[in-house]
């Protein structure tokens, strides 16, 4: 790999965001394999991915706390966290002091770090300014792209393999608003940031050409044999386990046809070099335009718990009675 075209600042941060289902761990994976930090040891895998969510689970946590605090949940597509954060101001400092503590403590000393949760998307007004605060002279944020068809289609089976945890996604149009809702989210602080767009479907069938192009990027010169391992160990096919077919398409573009429309426009930006605010200016309309309908999704969705839940406590209330009789 060549010297970086990149002058190196240390310490910095990168950012690895993209919604649920859209190839993020695939992504921090090279990049760590690049050099970078995750800071943590052991990674966590399920069936859902078998190689590894490469998320700090401390980091998950507390952005889980984080949108409960501000009313919104991770599943919920008509969440907007800028304006949630900017609403809560002070009240949200306890939860910064928390940031603070847990970049300084699993990060100090580190040169270049990077963090991945999906939830980083929703809350980037939160955490910008406290990686700033933490001692981070630079931000890097790499955005991975997946079709919104693949994405959704992905977090269906994953509501199909676990109707007690997930909710919303149920749906196609319900993944590709959810998609949408992330990936409207996810630009932001281009005055302190530097953004690449990474296709998913790139790294997985050039990752030699797509690990040159992270590297070139973020200023990293990886070990040649640590590269090696991780392709040949790491990029198995397999992980592209949702190629839909293609007919597929006409349920999300019949209530969400935004969601391809994004697509495309940002598709192109995977192939180029940083992204400036100007390129994607034609986001936040598409995804205003997607508004109410995204509303109407996660509505239906909600009534659709609800009365799952009403009817677990009606067969709960059965059970007792016959038990009492």
């Amino acid at each position: 790999m060549k010297r970086p075209s990149s002058p190196v600042t240390k310490p910095r941060m990168i950012l690895c965001l993209g919604p649920h289902r859209s190839g993020t761990s695939a992504v921090t994976a090279a990049i760590a394999a690049l050099g970078a930090e995750l800071g943590f040891a052991q990674i966590y895998a399920n069936p859902e991915n078998k190689k590894g969510f490469f998320e700090h689970p401390e980091l998950m946590r507390l952005n889980e706390r984080i949108l409960s605090a501000l009313g919104g949940a991770w599943d919920s597509a008509s969440f907007n966290g800028s304006r949630a954060i900017a609403a809560a101001g002070a009240r949200l400092d306890p939860l910064r002091a928390e940031a603070n503590l847990f970049l300084k403590t699993h990060f100090s000393g580190v040169d270049c770090a990077v963090l991945k949760d999906p939830r980083l998307c929703l809350l980037l007004d939160f955490w910008l300014p406290v990686i700033r605060q933490a001692g981070f002279v630079r931000t890097d944020v790499i955005h991975v792209l997946r079709p919104p068809l693949e994405a959704a289609l992905s977090q269906q089976i994953r509501v199909e393999r676990r109707p007690d945890y997930y909710e919303f996604g149920r749906t196609l149009p319900e993944g590709a608003a959810l998609w949408l809702s992330y990936i409207g989210q996810m630009w932001d602080g281009f005055e302190q940031t530097r953004h690449l767009v990474q296709s998913y479907d790139a790294l997985m069938q050039a990752p030699e050409a797509s690990l040159q192009r992270l590297g070139d990027f973020l200023g990293l010169v990886p070990d040649p044999a640590r590269l090696a391992r991780f392709v040949q160990d790491f990029l198995d096919p397999a992980l592209r386990s949702h190629t839909p077919d293609p007919s597929l398409q006409a349920e999300i573009d019949a209530q969400v046809p935004q969601a391809q429309a994004v697509f495309h426009l940002i598709a192109p930006l995977g192939a180029g070099g940083e992204v400036t605010a100007r390129k994607v200016a034609g986001v936040g309309p598409l995804v205003a335009k997607a508004g109410g309908v995204v509303l109407e999704l996660q509505s239906a969705a909600s009534a659709r718990l609800a009365n799952g839940k009403r009817q677990v406590a009606a067969d709960l209330s059965r059970a007792r009675y016959l038990l009492a009789e």
